[in-house]
């Protein structure tokens, strides 16, 4: 089989960050493997340097300790590095956030020489995620991969074809078509909220998109397509309201310890740190306590 995009990644901090890459990319219209939802089975062979074979475009999620089991020449992470560099695929790493720390000491020289000659991409997470999305598809994918497969084309035409035979095939393949273009774009949301939930300042939107998942599982419910979307989203928001908890929790602590010595020394810092805690906490969610003291501060 054929693909336009490889993405190769460690699992241990890059598993969630490349499942929401191959959605993103999927909506675009790009065919993208990803071994974690191609190889159900979990074995690690020669399907993987096949797959990277058939992708003229070789994606590596860049994640702090990614590269620091490549000394070992069995770790697949490098394998999969090399046969990309050895078969001429075009390799772009992903700077996730534009954390990336640096390169080890002990990485082999093939390795040090992929990630010292290609150019990084950072992608961002939370609301600059599409844009810095569609600024490396514009860049670094699309002068590659000019005419990437619309499954959205295929499917009307295959769907105005059928048409012509029988207008009520029709109108089933149709409804078909919708109900797996809106699963695909359930499923992207989802993994969208899971990987940008943990992020302060993407809470609401990681809340959108729980939303507008709820809101196309609805449309579906009780047919005979609800079965696409069994995933559900009680789990994302079970996680959601936990992370939330947390940075509550957090911030209202801070918001403690900033008004103790605010009214101990009265100094102005003091004062502007305990606000800034409690428009960070209200923001998170509502508490009359907090509400009623930055009413008395201000």
């Amino acid at each position: 089989m054929k693909y336009d995009v490889f993405i190769s990644y460690r699992r241990e901090g890059g598993k969630e960050f490349a499942r929401s890459i191959k959605a993103a990319l999927e909506l675009r219209g790009f065919s993208v493997f990803l071994d974690f939802d191609e190889l159900k089975d979990g074995i690690f062979d020669n399907r993987i340097l096949d797959a990277i074979e058939a992708s003229p475009v070789f994606l590596f999620i860049l994640s702090n300790g990614s590269l620091d089991r490549c000394a070992n020449e069995d770790d697949w992470v490098r394998k999969e590095v090399e046969h990309a560099y050895s078969h001429g695929r075009h390799i772009i790493p992903i700077n996730k956030d534009g954390d990336f720390t640096g390169l080890p000491d002990d990485l082999p020289d093939v390795l040090a020489e992929v990630f010292s000659r290609n150019q990084y991409s950072d992608v961002m997470v939370g609301q600059l995620f599409e844009a810095s999305m569609d600024k490396m598809v514009k860049e670094r994918i699309s002068p590659v991969v000019r005419r990437p497969r619309k499954k959205m084309y295929s499917r009307i035409i295959a769907a105005v074809a059928f048409l012509l035979v029988c207008v009520s095939s029709f109108m089933f393949v149709s409804k078909n078509a919708r109900a797996r273009q809106d699963a695909s774009e359930y499923a992207a949301l989802l993994a969208e909220a899971d990987s940008i939930m943990c992020c302060e300042d993407s809470i609401g939107i990681a809340l959108e998109r729980i939303e507008a998942a709820e809101k196309l599982s609805l449309a579906y419910k009780d047919t005979r397509h609800s079965s696409l979307f069994q995933t559900g989203t009680s789990g994302v928001r079970a996680r959601l309201e936990h992370v939330k908890d947390s940075l509550f929790t957090r911030n209202r602590n801070c918001v403690e310890f900033y008004i103790a010595r605010y009214r101990q020394d009265r100094k102005s810092e003091d004062k502007q740190m305990t606000l800034h805690y409690i428009d960070k906490a209200l923001a998170i969610r509502d508490d009359a306590d907090l509400a009623s003291m930055r009413r008395i501060l201000e």
